[in-house]
């Protein structure tokens, strides 16, 4: 098994997050539409638990605490920022909670991992 911290583990957070981000941040007409790819508020659950999750296995040393309440405030501002920064996006409180259950989701499949592994996540 991979080590928190590896360099893997950076690698494909980096990766997770270039993806998350490209999509977040994509404009509206090159956003393959939601009928095909289907709830876009899964889509936004999922990037963000992948991005969440990965983060927390590349980077093992900031406190949970602290990083929890980071990731928390990057779920809730990636939605505020995305109409800024893309006008062809729209703010939508639904996708705000679809981040945030990313982040919960993660949180909770790295629960145990982060027991087995010693740590106070």
């Amino acid at each position: 098994m991979l080590r928190p911290g590896s360099p893997a583990w950076r690698g494909l957070a980096l990766l997770c997050w270039a993806i998350g981000l490209a999509g977040i941040f994509a404009p509206q007409d090159t956003v393959v539409p939601v009928a095909v790819l289907g709830p876009d508020v899964l889509l936004h659950a999922a990037a963000l638990a992948a991005m969440t999750g990965t983060a927390r296995l590349a980077l093992p040393g900031p406190s949970p605490g602290a990083f929890w309440t980071a990731l928390v405030l990057i779920a809730i501002n990636l939605e505020v920022l995305q109409h800024l920064i893309q006008p062809s996006r729209f703010f939508s409180y639904y996708d705000m909670a679809a981040n945030l259950a990313g982040v919960g989701l993660a949180a909770v499949s790295l629960a145990p991992l982060a027991r087995r592994l010693g740590s106070t996540d």
